[in-house]
């Protein structure tokens, strides 16, 4: 990870510089007065900072709101209560998420003008409940029995008369609650697991439930407000005064590596995680022919996107803004430049594009009307100099705070609420201290592996997909060597000391983190007759052992417990001594289902051993309730109690 250029987003006012004086200026008194400050200021103010580093792409890292964290971390949320799990389309915090229309982020504005839809509030459907036509119904009176019902449309010619028991604390199956397991327990979870395996699980994705539409915009009416899922109009600046415009897109690779295709910018839509392909010089597809278009960095900042889905004239259009500008060198170092004026030039003589744009992050703010703001960028631009391919990554986040929150992570993405979702990062990061409070230092991208040539790149290890990650090193026979003896390679190397427990684990709190174990590292041993190395500690595995909890009937995926085992490859270097070898490191990921969890049954409280009776179940009898027939009547309604009681006590018998 790099570290050499530190950013800060946060808004700082400059600390204002007292004049220079000469030496002779200060007197001793003074001198120790401030020497006396600066060390107070380090000792007290300093450490009590809101933030504790800023964050950006070079860093990968949330930053830590120390007044957000309590001094004694709270306890984790009761998984046996009827509230946990539901909500579980809110996957972004202090962001409202589209078509979810329990989040409590979103407006009611918002629901009305972008929604298109409700996403379910839980993760499966309700089974204690039992439907019938509504029109089989005449009247209910089961709220006295405290059951409660519900009408259920979902056809409309057919609309159905629901009664279900309301979820309480109380009531209903629950999965037993476990703790964190420790390196014996893992071990013998994966010894049993690898003893009953005979062949491949299947694992079918945990989807979320789909209602009816809820827009009140529909056909031709729409005209400003977006919709989840609508393309972006993008033109050129100026825009004339007869509007051409295309959709937005960007390159991705679905059948290779390579980017063989384009995907359109959907509003709403927001990536999960920073995309990467690469691009091949053809004779068609020069680098020249790139460098004035593709790559060009002056055509790119000239673009402008509508702020409504159908722009009818200029002022529907707002430019985009580059927030930050980055200069990658042909090594892959990374300096964020203060000057965003600059051009893309091509040299013929050398084929040479400077300034080629080679990653682009897109930001777009949002309202509750389902209009775009503003557009921001992070470029990043690299030299490149008759390259044989070129790596090229996008990004693209719609926001409804600023671009400054996001970045600092006071609205970050959640990958479930609380349970994981399948194909979700894992959330990852790591313990840091600062006055007594301890936080996570959370992860960006959350737990990662090294990829791409010269595992230059990190790709997000996804909760429940078994993988294996890989990556080469180029590396002389002395470089081989030195690797071996040090027996550390750096970009298996992580910080990450804990594990997100649940999909929408608190950086604040961490009881909400599982830690991952881990065994000692192989040891390397350099054979300079053969030129190998033996037992080099290349490959590294995560076994993750994940759960079930909460309701059966709205079960929340956790992470139970996490080991990272290094296992050892052999390295030998052949050929030319004064050439290089490429060499393979491995990163594998291997999650491992509790099985035979227990479950508590909460039952329900026990009905009453007479029914209530409504009032007129004496009918006719009550006609004739008089003055003068109220002896007579009163031992009619005696009678016809303990004849009733004893219908009942025979039933029973």
């Amino acid at each position: 990870m790099n570290r050499s250029v530190i950013f800060n987003w946060r808004e700082t006012q400059p600390r204002s510089a007292s004049k220079r004086k000469t030496h002779s200026g200060y007197s001793i008194s003074k001198v120790i007065m401030m020497m006396t400050f600066a060390v107070f200021y380090i000792l007290t103010i300093y450490p009590n900072r809101s933030v504790h580093s800023a964050t950006n792409l070079t860093t990968k890292d949330y930053s830590i709101d120390w007044n957000l964290v309590p001094s004694s971390p709270p306890s984790p949320a009761n998984s046996q209560d009827s509230s946990f799990g539901s909500c579980v389309c809110d996957l972004t915090e202090n962001q409202c998420d589209l078509n979810c229309c329990c989040d409590p982020d979103c407006a009611q504005t918002t629901v009305e003008k972008t929604f298109t839809k409700c996403l379910s509030p839980v993760s499966k459907k309700d089974m204690n409940y039992m439907c019938v036509q509504k029109s089989l119904v005449t009247f209910s009176n089961l709220q006295t029995l405290g059951i409660s019902t519900k009408e259920v449309t979902q056809d409309p010619s057919t609309p159905l008369f629901c009664v279900y028991f309301e979820g309480k604390s109380v009531d209903g199956q629950y999965y037993s609650v476990v703790g964190d397991l420790d390196a014996t327990t893992i071990k013998k979870t994966i010894d049993k697991e690898d003893s009953s395996i005979s062949y491949k699980r299947t694992v079918s994705q945990k989807s979320v439930y789909e209602t009816l539409p809820t827009s009140t915009t529909s056909g031709n009416q729409r005209t400003e407000n977006y919709l989840y899922g609508d393309k972006i109009p993008v033109t050129t600046s100026p825009v004339s005064s007869t509007i051409t415009f295309s959709y937005l897109s960007l390159p991705r690779s679905y059948s290779s590596d390579q980017c063989d295709t384009s995907s359109f910018v959907k509003f709403a839509q927001s990536d999960e995680h920073e995309h990467s392909c690469y691009w091949i010089p053809t004779l068609v597809d020069t680098l020249q022919s790139r460098c004035s278009n593709q790559f060009n960095y002056n055509k790119l900042i000239s673009n402008v996107v509508s702020t409504v889905v159908n722009p009818s004239n200029s002022n529907s259009f707002t430019g985009v803004s580059v927030a930050q500008l980055i200069s990658v060198s042909s090594t892959g170092d990374e300096t964020i430049l203060s000057n965003t004026n600059i051009a893309t030039t091509y040299t013929a003589a050398t084929t040479t594009c400077t300034n080629a744009v080679i990653g682009v992050s897109y930001y777009f703010s949002t309202n509750n009307l389902g209009t775009i703001s503003s557009v921001q960028l992070i470029v990043k631009v690299s030299t490149l100099i008759n390259p044989s391919l070129v790596t090229l990554k996008n990004n693209v986040q719609f926001i409804n705070g600023t671009l400054n929150d996001y970045l600092l992570g006071v609205t970050r993405p959640k990958s479930g609420n609380p349970g994981y979702i399948r194909k979700k990062p894992l959330l990852a990061g790591y313990t840091i201290t600062n006055n007594q409070k301890s936080a996570i230092y959370q992860q960006v991208d959350g737990l990662t592996a090294p990829t791409g040539y010269g595992c230059s790149s990190k790709a997000s290890i996804l909760f429940d997909v078994d993988s294996v990650y890989s990556c080469s090193l180029s590396l002389n026979i002395t470089e081989l060597q030195n690797l071996c003896l040090k027996n550390s390679i750096s970009q298996l190397a992580s910080q990450v000391t804990q594990i997100g427990r649940y999909g929408n684990a608190d950086y604040t709190n961490t009881n909400d983190w599982v830690s991952i174990l881990q065994d000692s590292s192989p040891s390397s041993t350099w054979d300079s007759l053969k030129s190998t190395c033996n037992n080099i500690a290349a490959g590294v595995e995560y076994q993750i052992i994940i759960a079930k909890s909460g309701s059966v009937q709205n079960e929340q995926w956790k992470v139970q417990g996490a080991k990272r085992v290094f296992y050892p490859l052999t390295w030998t270097f052949t050929g030319d001594t004064t050439s290089s070898n490429t060499f393979w490191i491995e990163t594998r990921v291997r999650y491992i289902r509790v099985s035979g969890q227990e479950t508590i049954q909460k039952n329900y409280p026990a009905p009453n051993f007479l029914p209530f009776l409504p009032e007129d179940v004496f009918y006719p009898f009550s006609l004739i309730y008089s003055s003068d027939a109220q002896r007579l009547v009163t031992t009619h309604y005696y009678w016809c109690l303990i004849l009733l009681l004893g219908l009942v006590s025979l039933f029973l018998a």
